[in-house]
């Protein structure tokens, strides 16, 4: 790459924070499909993913009972966790969620996520199909595992938009 182009660099991340920017808004929505049990609270830039989410749920015959979604920095998380939070969370830009599974009246949490027995193959269904899929990542497959997890991986594959959310959501929503 010429030199030219590197010092323009700063101007296309400028440009792209103007467009996707701070709309002085919360650009968090509520998301509820028919097979979640609450809500999910996501970016809108994560909206087509929470809603492929909640197809696989369909397709695999789950409930998805969300434990955490879209979250401020700095605010303690209420209950217990799987692992302790990232510092650069995907939950941080609402581009994550938490999550237990239900199948048939029976509860699958972490320890059931990471080895789903036999019998719940909805849950099987359900985890295989996110692995699959080319835009979220499963946190079982995580080096530190976190099987209640799924996101899409913003903060590991474009940085400087994750920045961009980041502090307008963190300066907007409460």
């Amino acid at each position: 790459m010429n030199g030219k182009w590197l010092m323009l660099l700063p101007l296309v991340t400028c440009i792209t924070a103007a467009r996707v920017g701070d709309s002085g808004k919360c650009d968090v929505v509520p998301f509820k499909g028919e097979n979640f049990v609450n809500f999910a609270h996501v970016h809108t830039g994560f909206e087509s993913n929470i809603a492929r989410i909640s197809g696989y749920a369909t397709k695999c015959g789950v409930k998805v009972l969300v434990t955490s979604s879209f979250r401020k920095y700095g605010k303690p998380i209420s209950g217990p966790t799987v692992v302790p939070p990232a510092i650069d969370s995907n939950h941080l830009v609402g581009h994550a969620i938490d999550m237990n599974l239900y199948e048939g009246g029976v509860l699958c949490n972490s320890k059931c996520l990471v080895h789903p027995p036999a019998q719940l193959k909805g849950v099987r269904c359900f985890i295989s199909s996110i692995q699959r899929d080319s835009t979220l990542r499963w946190g079982g497959d995580f080096h530190t595992k976190d099987p209640v997890h799924i996101d899409d991986g913003l903060n590991v594959h474009n940085r400087s938009l994750y920045n961009i959310i980041f502090i307008s959501l963190q300066k907007n929503c409460k």
